[in-house]
């Protein structure tokens, strides 16, 4: 390429993918249009609040489910505390009472008389 000829598509300080207008000023890109066939192409900014909005909705799924699991473990243990456990109370009660009686047979067995039993 001779020294008078200049490319001016890689001296342009417009987007790499536009190349020069014809007044030698850095052509404007031209909007997306939808349908046009040519792939959108989205910034930073809109990549980052995408990526933001996706944590912030998998973090409410997440608590959503959180606080449904917790609720029934809760309404099990509900129903466990009020049907089970009056029954476990008195099976308590009725082996300690079983243990205090099977302690004293053997004094039991070794009275003669009735009246001292």
């Amino acid at each position: 390429m001779p020294t008078s000829e200049v490319d001016t598509a890689s001296l342009s300080g417009a987007h790499p993918f536009v190349g020069p207008s014809v007044s030698g000023e850095p052509a404007e890109a031209e909007p997306t249009k939808f349908g046009s066939g040519k792939p959108a192409r989205y910034g930073v900014a809109f990549r980052l609040l995408v990526s933001l909005i996706a944590i912030t909705v998998f973090a409410a799924a997440t608590s959503a489910l959180a606080l449904y699991s917790f609720n029934r473990y809760r309404a099990g243990f509900d129903e466990l505390v009020s049907n089970n456990l009056p029954a476990l109370a008195a099976a308590s009660e009725l082996a300690q009472r079983s243990e205090k009686l099977s302690a004293s047979a053997p004094a039991l067995a070794v009275v003669e008389s009735h009246f001292a039993r």
